[in-house]
């Protein structure tokens, strides 16, 4: 195999992003139509290596996501860290983007993925699709693949960017769908408002008003209530009313709590949460301006603070969701969509209480 056909991922050592990836790599949250790892697949990357400073955690993530574990293939020349020599070795990917950034860049991103996306096994449906739905701005941006269902009364405006619905798409009635945005297989949009430049992950389930978000695969946000400039992760469900504020009253600039103590300038205006995968909010949760909500927290009672840690129960880090209650209930989740959380997922969750 030829060094063009391999890459190395060295995985971010940057403290925002732990909320996103306690159970994956950040190579594998989107932040365009495709992760940073998808489109070095698409792109040719046949065998991509994986480092992260914690060995176990090296293994069991490089598992997961289909990589090959640099420890176990560079053996004992690698030891407490990366050498320089060891990098050149591979040829070397795109590292995650500025996370505070990501959505302030994502339409150009959904733009600049198009191409590749295309060049995929995609089949475009032709205009009739359209004698029922109400297209502003130019209909060359909007791109349907296979098997979309789109009902009366929706309108898709393309006059800021592209729309890509991909196949399996249900959008309902009385939807209002702007680009820059791009929907996933099997996502299914019901009575919804989304603007601003957006990703919706696959099998997604969603209503209400969004704007400017990263939905990632499988999360739940299906009823009213507004999330905006905010990054949820994978198989989070949302409560009905569940509402993020993005915006200070003051607009100043934005400081997100990532961690215990540890207090970061987004250096945006906007922004409003980072929900790691497997977070669940109850009804008319009210998430104030920049709250993080950190891997597989259940959030009922009240407001969350700034930040809440993982496996938090409640509106406080005090009390914790149990592990095995934890991985029985996300079984019967997954099980809903036909899917089967994997061992290395609940080993990471393990590795992250300590």
């Amino acid at each position: 195999m030829s060094p063009g056909d391999s890459a190395l991922l060295v995985e971010p050592e940057r403290p925002e992003w732990a909320p996103l990836t306690r159970v994956r790599s950040a190579f594998s949250f989107r932040n365009g139509i495709f992760s940073p790892l998808e489109r070095l697949r698409r792109n040719g990357r046949r065998r991509i290596h994986y480092y992260c400073p914690h060995a176990k955690r090296e293994q069991l993530v490089a598992g997961l996501e289909e990589m090959h574990s640099l420890r176990a293939v560079a053996g004992s020349r690698l030891q407490n860290s990366l050498s320089e020599e060891l990098r050149k070795e591979f040829a070397t990917s795109e590292e995650p983007p500025d996370l505070f950034s990501l959505l302030a860049s994502l339409g150009p991103r959904i733009e600049a993925d198009l191409s590749l996306w295309l060049a995929g096994p995609v089949q475009l449906a032709p205009d009739t699709r359209l004698a029922q739905v109400t297209v502003v701005g130019p209909r060359d941006r909007l791109f349907i693949d296979g098997e979309v269902e789109l009902l009366p009364g929706v309108v898709i405006d393309t006059r800021e960017g592209s729309v890509i619905l991909s196949d399996g798409v249900r959008v309902s009635s009385f939807s209002y769908l702007a680009g820059p945005l791009f929907v996933a297989p099997g996502a299914r949009l019901d009575n919804v408002r989304v603007a601003g430049g957006c990703v919706i992950g696959r099998e997604v389930r969603l209503g209400g008003e969004v704007e400017n978000c990263i939905v990632d695969d499988f999360s739940n946000k299906h009823h009213e209530g507004f999330i905006g400039h905010s990054l949820i992760g994978r198989w989070v469900n949302l409560g009905a009313i569940t509402t993020t504020s993005d915006l200070k009253n003051n607009y100043g600039n934005v400081r997100m709590q990532v961690g215990p103590g540890l207090s970061l300038d987004t250096n945006q205006i906007k922004f409003g949460s980072i929900i790691g995968d497997c977070v669940k909010t109850a009804i008319g949760t009210m998430l104030n301006t920049g709250t993080v909500i950190d891997f597989g927290a259940n959030v009922f009672g009240g407001p969350p603070p700034p930040y809440l840690p993982p496996f938090s129960w409640g509106n406080t880090p005090e009390t914790r969701y149990e592990q095995d209650r934890f991985e029985a209930d996300c079984t019967r989740i997954f099980g809903r969509r036909r899917q089967t959380p994997a061992p290395e997922m609940f080993e990471l969750a393990r590795l992250l209480r300590g």
